[in-house]
């Protein structure tokens, strides 16, 4: 009996291992939020170097397109809270001319995402002048989303923004990407993934959001599969090495 109540005990413990993951210092939600990049943004929490943070992210739209959305939601779409991000995080270490190193541990996907053809926006908008929706049902299992009966999309999923804070209080969009990072939209920057940050500021406040479940070399049609999603990861102040002048990843 004592036998079977160790083994028994034994597998709760690993399987409540297995289902937690990795454990965080820090969780933040995705209300703790803004969606510009300026030095003048206070932080909303305070870190040391080497912490792991969980955070939720809202989708490209900060909750305007969800999960039933329609054609009507898309175009009567406010663009001001466009790409809502999480954060800043202030760390201790941080100096400028330091380096952030990001570590991607995990990216976890929720139940739906969608993407947009919003009429004068992307690439193909002369071709494509209508308005047009797809909302896609996400199983987070298999990572697969549907587009249609016929098709499955299988999902690769990175945020879209990241990035520190830029030696300004000006308030900057963050639909061009700087040398603090931004708007990158690389598809390459996926889970197990290190992105490195030229530090600008003390602290360096660090943000991230815009998250997409699969995207091509770009957004030609002004979109991704824009998706809600629960980011891991750590950050790391790198110093006395030589500076860098943009982002850079590995």
């Amino acid at each position: 009996m004592k036998n079977y109540i160790f083994i028994l005990l034994a597998l709760t413990i690993i399987s409540c291992s297995e289902e937690s993951g990795i454990v965080p210092d820090y969780v933040l939600s995705a209300e703790q939020k803004h969606n510009k990049f300026s030095s003048a943004i206070p932080p909303v929490v305070r870190v040391s170097t080497g912490s792991v943070i969980k955070v939720d992210t809202h989708e490209a739209s900060d909750g305007q397109l969800h999960r039933n959305a329609n054609i009507d939601d898309l175009k009567n779409i406010d663009f001001g809270p466009i790409h809502p991000l999480t954060g800043p995080v202030y760390v201790e270490e941080a100096e400028v001319g330091d380096i952030l190193a990001v570590d991607l541990l995990e990216i976890e996907l929720h139940d739906y995402g969608w993407q947009a053809i919003v009429p004068g926006f992307g690439f193909l908008s002369k071709r494509f002048p209508n308005a047009k929706l797809t909302v896609h049902k996400i199983n987070t299992l298999t990572r697969t989303a549907t587009f249609n009966d016929k098709v499955q999309l299988e999902l690769s999923p990175f945020p879209g923004v990241m990035g520190v804070a830029p030696a300004t209080d000006e308030m900057l969009s963050t639909i061009p990407p700087r040398a603090n990072g931004g708007n990158m939209d690389d598809p390459n920057l996926t889970e197990g993934t290190t992105v490195y940050f030229p530090i600008f500021v003390k602290g360096a406040l660090f943000s991230i959001g815009d998250a997409h479940a699969i995207q091509g070399l770009g957004e030609v049609c002004g979109t991704a599969i824009e998706a809600p999603m629960t980011i891991t990861y750590r950050l790391r102040v790198i110093k006395n090495k030589p500076a860098i002048k943009e982002p850079q990843y590995e």
